[in-house]
């Protein structure tokens, strides 16, 4: 591809997948309290990163306002629809009325809470990198 984060977007992809596959394989999940939030906020940061190299693959002068706006939306966007898949197979427990548990939606709240910080965190690297490349021009 021709975005200078591709090569950042390649590795984080490798890093993701062997950490997902260590994680399953282990067990953990299940074992430690809360781990799923590494992955909530790594996914988040993959899937920001993945927008903005998707971004600058085909623009090469872009803001920080269209990077802070596409990274940050994107990995809210799939957070959100990554919480209703889990809802929908059943990963995910809603409770037993017709409105949610607390419970539901603290875990929840801060699974999407690090899924938007994952992606804040993928557009200040980003931002970063791009510098070093003069892709960026003013807000």
């Amino acid at each position: 591809m021709n975005s200078p984060l591709f090569k950042s977007f390649f590795i984080t992809l490798l890093v993701v997948g062997f950490w997902n596959a260590i994680a399953f394989y282990f067990h953990l999940f299940d074992a430690i309290t809360n781990f799923d939030m590494t992955f909530h906020f790594l996914g988040g940061f993959f899937i920001g990163l993945s927008a903005l190299t998707v971004l600058t693959a085909t623009k090469n002068d872009v803001s920080y306002g269209k990077l802070l706006l596409w990274g940050v939306t994107t990995a809210l966007v799939v957070g959100l629809l990554w919480e209703v898949y889990e809802l929908s197979v059943g990963i995910t427990y809603w409770g037993m009325s017709f409105w949610p548990s607390w419970e539901y939606l603290a875990d929840n709240g801060m699974d999407v809470t690090m899924d938007t910080f994952g992606g804040l965190v993928a557009v200040l690297y980003a931002y970063n990198k791009l510098r070093n490349f003069n892709y960026i021009k003013n807000f």
